[in-house]
């Protein structure tokens, strides 16, 4: 079910991206605690599609701000990306990502979006 696209909240924002993950097939949860080189990260929603021979990762940052999100903050992003050594990430968000954010992942394996675009 796909839930109302105005989120009141960061919470709401982040149940409902996991909520949709899983009614499409993958298997997710909110608030998971990974192991990195640099210790233990706390991410939004963390999901495997338990189907694909690799079982691919997604990790999603959750971002219910009223200003598009900068570049430091997809910068960021990335190096726990490498670390918790995820296939795809996702930072889902009410207002998408500054240009210079979304210039930066043009090449990489991160998306900025809005739930609505999700």
């Amino acid at each position: 079910m796909i839930d109302d696209y105005d989120v009141s909240n960061w919470r709401e924002l982040q149940n409902s991206v996991c909520r949709l993950f899983n009614e499409v097939g993958l298997i997710a949860n909110t608030e998971v605690s990974l192991s990195t080189p640099r210790g233990v990260v706390e991410v939004d929603v963390y999901a495997v599609d338990e189907r694909s021979i690799d079982k691919v990762s997604y990790i999603v940052e959750c971002k219910n701000w009223s200003s598009a999100i900068p570049q430091h903050v997809v910068h960021s992003f990335t190096t726990v990306m490498q670390e918790a050594g995820a296939n795809i990430g996702y930072i889902v968000s009410r207002e998408g990502l500054q240009s210079g954010a979304e210039k930066y992942t043009k090449n990489t394996n991160i998306r900025g979006l809005t739930y609505q675009d999700l």
